[in-house]
């Protein structure tokens, strides 16, 4: 995910056993090219690159490096990483922190202290949990991301896009930051083990192993079933989820080939980028290595997702598996009865035929399958 919860992976304690790593989706800047035999405990994505904290305490990086930010600091004691739009942060063992990367927004300048336990980033921002269960936020606030909410019953954080996420000792959750893409609307509730922000949408995980989503997208987003999972991502337009046999399901948007599911291996540890993915997977045969997880795409399992009135809408450009983000005008915009993401534009003939979706830039396509 190009944001990812705090990974408590220290190489003694951690309960995390070393694995290995693999990559799939965008792949313009080398980010799913990952180094191999790194023992890596934990990952986290960032937008373009990405970032691993190995067995021993140190830290690997690759991927897109214009500004440094796959230049990992030297030492061996390290904790816990959290890889942002376009920096990185780490936790020492001792509970301090370090930042590098671009700091257009003093999102590199880390506040002085040693008793975090914690982090987070976002794409300009990032946030840390005390040792207290006190938060604390820096770097771009210009839609109140770094402005924490009192208190210190907070368990978890995750930075997102321009919104952040934390999780109270009783098991509900709290938002801050941008408002308009429903991402404020937290689900209700005190059966939360885990929250996971992404640029423009969230997961929560529940007590029961079902997964929560919300903000862009998630009234006409298909999220997979079951109520068997261990662990979330929330990346750009897509998420990961874990499921406890040791299966990862990538779903949402496909623009580039960034969902599907891995079989063949035990993953342990998942981490959503913008458009890419990174996993940590234990071999099933701990003898030896496998080279390769295999994905298979997922398909929507329910092809009236996509209907009007019992008629289904005639979508242009079926390719391979790519899967449709309804997005577009204005906040609460409704198209054909579906509330569409704002920023976006999409293309219809008026009564029931949707025939593109592009993004805020007007040149990428949003898909649509089924």
């Amino acid at each position: 995910m190009m944001v990812a919860l705090m990974h408590p992976a220290a190489a003694e304690g951690s309960g995390t056993a070393a694995g290995y790593l693999y990559s799939w989706g965008n792949n313009a800047n080398n980010q799913t090219v990952y180094p191999d035999d790194q023992n890596p405990v934990a990952v986290s994505t960032g937008a373009f690159h990405s970032l691993a904290l190995r067995s021993d305490g140190r830290l690997v990086a690759w991927g897109d490096d214009t500004y440094g930010q796959t230049q990992v600091p030297d030492g061996n004691d390290f904790s816990a990483i959290a890889a942002g739009g376009y920096h990185n942060i780490a936790l020492r063992a001792n509970g301090s922190l370090v930042g590098w990367g671009r700091n257009n927004f003093n999102q590199t300048r880390v506040p002085a202290g040693n008793d975090y336990i914690a982090i987070s980033s976002g794409v300009w921002h990032s946030v840390a949990l005390r040792s207290d269960h006190s938060l604390v936020a820096w770097g771009n606030n210009d839609y109140g991301q770094t402005d924490v909410p009192p208190g210190n019953d907070f368990i978890a954080v995750s930075a997102g896009g321009c919104h952040s996420l934390a999780l109270r000792t009783d098991g509900s959750i709290v938002a801050w930051g941008q408002t308009g893409l429903h991402m404020e609307n937290v689900p209700a509730g005190n059966d939360f083990v885990a929250v996971s922000a992404g640029w423009y949408h969230n997961l929560a995980l529940r007590s029961n192993g079902s997964v929560t989503g919300w903000g862009m997208g998630y009234n006409s987003l298909p999220m997979p079933e079951g109520n068997d999972y261990s662990a979330i991502s929330a990346g750009g337009y897509h998420g990961i989820l874990l499921r406890n046999d040791g299966v990862a399901i990538a779903y949402g948007w496909n623009r580039y080939d960034q969902t599907g599911e891995i079989h063949g291996v035990d993953v342990r540890d998942v981490a959503a980028g913008y458009t890419h993915n990174v996993i940590l997977y234990k071999p099933l045969d701990n003898s030896k290595k496998d080279t390769a997880a295999v994905i298979h795409p997922v398909r929507s399992k329910n092809p009236d997702m996509f209907a009007v009135n019992g008629e289904p809408l005639a979508i242009e450009d079926d390719v391979s598996p790519r899967i449709w983000v309804n997005t577009p005008l204005s906040p609460g915009h409704r198209i054909f009865g579906y509330e569409v993401p704002w920023g976006c534009t999409v293309v219809h003939d008026g009564k029931n035929k949707i025939t593109r979706v592009y993004g805020p830039d007007r040149k990428e396509i949003f898909w649509a399958y089924d």
